[in-house]
């Protein structure tokens, strides 16, 4: 029976050491993408910590701004009352909280220190009690402390919970007493800055101007030191180099003694077990009582280790900065919280970016980070539910910091930057929100960048081809621009599928999107292929990948089309060029595939015009895009010479008109792909047409 019992307990224990949840969660966010973003307001230092009778935590934030707040959360980080907002820095005026603690209500007090420059300069100090609702219980201004130049300047640097229930407040001047419901009820005189710590007998130990050490509840001094002092809970130690002597609360004599056994960390956090942790900005050391060293860790995230909550996690937070790659853009500081298990494991280990939508990790958010994302669906992981903002799911910046999915690094993938929409699935809302986001934020690249592995030599590269199925068009004019993988001398070996974006020349020429569509082709039937396309009005998105997450093989073909219209007024005749902002394609197991481009212009006319061309708005090709045979139609009643050529200039088909109005062009040894149908008259006047074959 006893073994049994042994078991259980080892259970229990192991359970608490290894199994203790961990958190990290976003509190506010500052960032615009596209643009620089002052972070004073995530930028924040952590002022304040206590634990709850409840075993909740309360803490206090400083921001860079010197905007404060405070915070009561549970132990999975979630908000138990709305932040309390108690500081500002103002033109005017300026306030800050001070001296933050929970109290055995379940509620907590803390010093509100105001300054004003309206009319006449002055501070004041009030002691605001806040209840278990987070609503204020009561409020008490300190009495003004009036210096010889006749300005009141008050300021309140601790508060201290004493046994009979009242509360020591060490202010500029003295130290208050106010009872529990906020009645002044005297003072002793020991003035700040400094800090308190009450005892359960009712004494108090204060460490301030010129006093350190323990009075009774008279205010009679019963010892005083030279030495620092540093507590835990109401257990004193003194730190005098690198030994750390623990002391006799009622005499002040240390008791016993242990040699730090690191002092290249700067901070120390005494711990309820007697051990403590040593730390700078991103290490940290946990030693047992005896000055054991218990573990040690570094982290990705800069953390700034505050506190030890009820379950023995340790409490950090700090800003992680987050610097991408756009043109003259430094953007999202992030303020965050996390705790650390009692092994120095966390989600910090885990952690390495913020914001979602840079699906392969390169350090660019861009449009062609879609084709990723169509590659991860289906993985889940961690959602990134904010619990701190307390306001559902949303998408990139307003989100937790970023947890890895399992398998993060499988096929190329950064699945935890996949999940956009930040639900823990990645599905068609990741690419929905992604594609709007990102449509106009690419990094400018107009040939895709080559991977140490791939063949410089651009002539072996396939094309990507953006043609229009016109060479010329007038203001008003609709054009249906085609995009085409490969051509008739270059396949593709093995394709996925690619997302790309395209911003219109300016902006000024198109007057809108008039449709959009997948094409059956080499890379899939349309049942096959996830075809997106979006559009904001300077910029455009197309996506087209695989369903089955697998490849295409030996791919040449028009995968789909867009329409586009010429603006109804132009103010000068132009040639118009397409600009890819972005490019991506990649294979199933998320390679690079690199491509040279072949973008076509389009010669627009600011209005018609007596160009002396073949019937510039009659002719017409039917069907287009053709199978076998296709048909020229509204020919002019002059002889002219047909050739039909594909993308690299080479001679297909030849034939003449004879004068007549419509000519057959047969088509079944021509194979499937992108090809330029060129006629010339006989007073040489040319015009081109494009012609798909399927």
């Amino acid at each position: 029976m006893k073994s049994v019992i042994v078991f259980i307990y080892c259970i229990f224990i192991c359970s608490y050491s290894f199994c203790q949840p961990t958190y990290m969660k976003k509190l506010s966010f500052n960032s615009q993408g596209g643009t620089y973003s002052y972070a004073g307001d995530t930028i924040f230092d952590l002022l304040n910590f206590d634990v709850f009778p409840s075993g909740n935590t309360l803490f206090q934030i400083a921001t860079q701004s010197q905007s404060r707040s405070i915070y009561k959360i549970d132990l999975q980080g979630h908000n138990i009352f709305p932040p309390i907002q108690s500081g500002y820095y103002g033109g005017l005026g300026r306030a800050y909280s001070s001296a933050v603690h929970a109290t055995p209500d379940e509620g907590l007090i803390y010093a509100y220190n105001h300054a004003s420059w309206v009319g006449y300069y002055f501070e004041e100090s009030i002691i605001t009690k806040i209840n278990s609702n987070g609503n204020a219980s009561w409020t008490r201004h300190l009495p003004p402390k009036t210096p010889t130049t006749g300005q009141d300047i008050q300021n309140t640097y601790d508060i201290a919970r004493m046994a009979n229930g009242n509360y020591a407040c060490l202010a500029m001047d003295s130290i208050y007493i106010f009872t529990s419901n906020g009645q002044r009820a005297g003072n002793y005189n020991f003035f700040g800055p400094g800090y308190l710590q009450a005892f359960s007998n009712g004494d108090l130990f204060i460490q301030c101007t010129g006093f350190t050490g323990r009075i009774d509840s008279s205010g009679n001094i019963m010892w005083q030191t030279s030495n620092q002092i540093i507590h835990c809970d109401t257990t004193l130690y003194s730190l005098n180099y690198d030994t750390l002597y623990k002391l006799n609360g009622m005499t002040g004599n240390s008791i016993s003694s242990v040699a730090l056994a690191s002092t290249s960390l700067p901070k120390i956090l005494l711990l309820k077990d007697g051990g403590w942790c040593q730390y700078g900005t991103s290490s940290l050391q946990r030693f047992d009582s005896l000055g054991n060293l218990k573990w040690s860790e570094s982290f990705q995230l800069p953390a700034n280790l505050f506190g030890e909550q009820s379950d023995g996690t340790l409490f950090t937070g700090g800003t992680y900065h987050s610097k991408l790659a756009y043109p003259f853009v430094d953007l999202d500081f992030s303020a965050y919280i996390g705790t650390i298990d009692t092994n120095g494991r966390s989600i910090l280990d885990s952690t390495s970016q913020i914001s979602p939508g840079d699906a392969n990790d390169d350090g660019i958010l861009e449009f062609g980070d879609e084709v990723y994302m169509a590659l991860a669906q289906g993985s889940t992981g961690p959602n990134r539910y904010d619990s701190i903002l307390d306001n559902g799911p949303q998408y990139l910046d307003g989100a937790d910091i970023a947890v890895d999915f399992p398998g993060n690094n499988n096929r190329g993938l950064c699945l935890k930057q996949c999940d956009v929409y930040i639900d823990g699935v990645i599905d068609s809302l990741d690419i929905l929100y992604s594609a709007y986001a990102s449509l106009s934020l690419q990094y400018y690249t107009p040939w895709r960048l080559k991977g140490p592995n791939s063949i410089s030599n651009n002539s072996v590269l396939p094309y990507f081809s953006i043609l229009p199925d016109k060479d010329s068009a007038n203001a008003g004019d609709t054009v249906r621009v085609y995009f085409a993988l490969g051509n008739n001398g270059i396949l593709i070996d093995s394709i996925f599928g690619l997302a790309f974006s395209i911003q219109n020349y300016s902006g000024t020429w198109v007057y809108g999107s008039l449709d959009a569509s997948y094409l059956d082709c080499s890379l899939g039937q349309q049942n096959e292929i996830n075809f997106k396309y979006v559009s904001d009005g300077d910029y455009f998105g197309i996506l087209a990948a695989r369903r089955d997450l697998r490849n295409a093989y030996y791919v040449a073909d028009t995968i789909g089309y867009v329409d586009l219209q010429i603006a109804p007024s132009l103010s000068q005749t132009t040639d118009i060029y397409l600009n890819i902002w972005s490019f991506k394609a990649i294979t199933a197991d998320g390679v690079p595939i690199d491509f040279q481009f072949d973008i076509h212009p389009i010669h627009a006319n600011r209005m018609t015009t007596n160009i002396s061309e073949i019937g510039l708005d009659k002719i017409q090709l039917s069907p287009n895009p053709a199978n076998y045979e296709t048909s020229i139609i509204n020919l002019p009643e002059a002889n002219v010479e047909i050739k039909l050529v594909d993308l690299l200039g080479k001679e297909c088909l030849t034939t003449n008109s004879n004068r007549l109005k419509s000519v057959n062009l047969n088509l079944s040894s021509i194979k499937s792909g992108m090809y330029i149908l060129q006629m010339t008259d006989e007073n040489h006047s040319k015009q081109t047409l494009k012609l798909i074959v399927e």
